[in-house]
């Protein structure tokens, strides 16, 4: 503005103007780089910090490994005793946790997100150790253990599940040390509900997904994860909020297919937000703050009024709102 004015009165010319904001533009560049050398040096000494964190952490495979007990089979059998654990030096996630799981049950972990269900599900799978408090599979402590042998005998399906750039049939067959047919794999993934939409691509378990399966919907990535980890033939199944955004009807079909493992003698441990997919568990702890409050099957928690009931009434409510509002829309539209 003020050297369009100058070039009105005659002060200055165009040329001399335009020279000007080139020129400035030159001179302001290396101020600008100036200012953001700081927030970037302090970005790189975060990022050089985490690294650094990363590579200071123990390797899991050495000597000390190779010396445990490396299981063939676990019978499901599991037992926290007094088990407190916190990441870092923040606050305790869970404090002074004790539970027993029977060999071949279902159980189920529920409460409000930051209660501590997941890190209970690290703590299994060996990724953590507790500060304190021991864990027991079949009677063997968990330090006892070979950590890769552990997780062989362990499936565990989180709610965002890990796809490549390949593939059906070679995603649902990575990770596994042996050969897999069709024919099992087919198998599955009619347990998993998953076949019938495969079978609808033009090329089948050949199909070429996407990085994280992006060409997929939620739903269908879960029920590819479950049929994932039922080839890995488990002894320990765990699904941490598995089939949240499945349908009901998948959902129920889920459901009755996981009573079957449960026959066979494959010990369950479900994670989940929604009540209605963990109903049918034989126990259920109810956590809040990292401490269980509540336990017992679904008609006993609800029989005793506290924390579930309280959980279960809210959800049940919600639907039931949603339900009359949708068939008040309905018949709005007939009016």
């Amino acid at each position: 503005w003020v050297g369009a004015m100058q070039v009105l009165k005659g002060n200055m010319t165009i040329g001399e103007l335009i020279t000007y904001n080139a020129l400035l533009a030159y001179f302001l560049t290396p101020i600008e780089n100036l200012i953001g050398i700081q927030p970037m040096m302090q970005s790189a000494l975060v990022a050089g910090e985490r690294l650094n964190e990363i590579f200071d952490l123990d390797q899991e495979k050495n000597e000390k490994e190779d010396n445990k007990i490396y299981p063939k089979h676990l019978s499901g059998k599991i037992k926290y005793s007094n088990v407190t654990f916190r990441y870092g030096t923040r606050r305790n996630i869970l404090n002074n946790i004790s539970f027993s799981i029977e060999s071949g049950s279902q159980v189920a972990f529920v409460g409000e997100s930051g209660s501590g269900k997941t890190t209970i599900s690290k703590l299994l799978m060996n990724y953590y150790e507790p500060q304190e408090g021991d864990i027991y599979y079949d009677d063997y402590h968990i330090k006892e253990i070979n950590r890769a042998g552990l997780r062989d005998r362990i499936a565990y399906v989180s709610q965002e599940s890990f796809f490549f750039s390949a593939s059906i049939y070679e995603n649902l067959c990575f990770g596994l040390d042996r050969l897999v047919t069709l024919d099992e794999v087919v198998q599955v993934c009619k347990q998993a509900c998953v076949h019938e939409f495969i079978g609808e691509l033009p090329l089948r378990y050949e199909t070429f997904l996407e990085e994280n399966a992006s060409n997929l919907s939620g739903g269908q990535r879960q029920r590819l994860a479950i049929a994932r980890a039922l080839l890995k033939k488990p002894d320990i199944l765990i699904l941490d909020e598995a089939t949240s955004n499945l349908d009901s009807t998948t959902e129920k079909h889920i459901t009755d297919m996981l009573k079957d493992l449960g026959s066979q003698g494959i010990t369950i441990i479900m994670i989940a937000h929604r009540l209605s997919t963990i109903q049918h568990a034989q126990q259920i702890f109810v956590m809040e703050k990292g401490n269980i409050i509540e336990q017992g099957s679904h008609e006993e928690l609800l029989f005793y009024k506290g924390e579930y009931y309280r959980l279960w009434k809210n959800q049940t409510v919600h639907v039931e709102h949603i339900n009359s509002e949708s068939y008040t829309m309905r018949g709005d539209q007939y009016e």
